[in-house]
């Protein structure tokens, strides 16, 4: 609790002491005083009342703030990052394919080969079609995060 009055020590003079830690009723009474004002800014006007039937006065906004803002937007980094990756990933995996159909071929015409072709040719195997699989999985990602910043108003 921050400071103590001189009559209900232990209360915040901000909140009413019915709702506060220690509050007894019987000792206390049901008295409420208001609360202590706060730093709020109170400069905000109030429309006056109209009566039924009369016209309502609407203030004119001015012409430069009718018309809508033409910033332009950047396209954020991360996101061109993470197409291009994906591009990259996808392009490299298809590129991987043809590589080891390529040298299957000419392994199989020339008959010959070392086993570091071999050991070379079943990493590329298994990492083309995983290569393949992260870029499409990146780019939906990012057309979920598309999806996403539209939905709530396209920022």
């Amino acid at each position: 609790m921050t400071g103590a009055s001189r009559d209900e020590p232990g209360f915040d003079p901000r909140f009413d002491p019915a709702f506060q830690p220690g509050y007894d009723p019987t000792l206390h009474g049901r008295e409420q005083r208001p609360p202590v004002e706060s730093n709020v800014d109170r400069s905000v006007r109030t429309a006056p009342l109209v009566e039924p039937g009369q016209p309502i006065a609407v203030e004119e906004e001015s012409a430069a703030a009718a018309e809508p803002e033409t910033t332009s937007r950047r396209p954020n980094v991360f996101v061109v990052a993470l197409w291009a990756l994906s591009a990259v990933f996808i392009g490299t995996g298809l590129y991987l394919l043809r590589f080891i159909s390529d040298r299957l071929d000419s392994l199989n015409t020339s008959g010959g080969g070392g086993s570091s072709d071999y050991y070379l040719l079943q990493a590329y195997t298994m990492a083309a079609p995983m290569l393949i699989v992260l870029g499409l999985a990146t780019a939906t990602g990012t057309l979920f995060l598309f999806a996403a910043r539209s939905q709530r108003g396209g920022r």
